[in-house]
């Protein structure tokens, strides 16, 4: 059975968007659901308008806000499992800088060296995404 679907107002934008755990934005206005752009970093925007200005901003950081509350001091957005499009709130968690890096070069195996590693026993050979992945394999 399928959860119903939360909406929450977008931040700054009460009186004219909302904003669902699964990362959709609708205009209270018209009701109607916002097309989803991909900006250049592979993140989906959100073009938002009030009186006539139009702002730009990731539609994680506004699930973020909306659901996780905003937190007191500079944090970043991470995607838990390292899909930027999959911005349901259960996917997304306040980090801080470092944290989100760590997050990417250890995690998911980003910026990061391939290793390879071979058990001298059985001469296994396997290949991790960094020295920590292959530390937590027991090599």
């Amino acid at each position: 059975m399928n959860k119903p679907v939360a909406w929450m107002p977008v931040v700054g934008f009460e009186e004219f968007y909302e904003v669902s755990d699964a990362g959709d934005i609708k205009n209270t206005q018209t009701g109607k659901i916002l097309a989803k752009n991909t900006m250049g970093a592979g993140y989906i925007k959100a073009e938002l308008w009030r009186n006539g200005k139009r702002k730009q901003t990731s539609v994680h950081r506004l699930v973020a806000e909306a659901f996780l509350g905003f937190p007191d001091c500079a944090m970043e957005v991470n995607h838990k499992d390292g899909d930027k499009t999959n911005n349901h709130v259960s996917n997304l968690e306040w980090v801080t800088k470092s944290k989100n890096e760590k997050h990417s070069r250890e995690e998911l195996g980003n910026l990061c060296k391939p290793v390879k590693a071979i058990c001298l026993k059985t001469g296994e050979v396997r290949i991790y995404p960094s020295q920590t992945a292959t530390a937590r394999d027991g090599f």
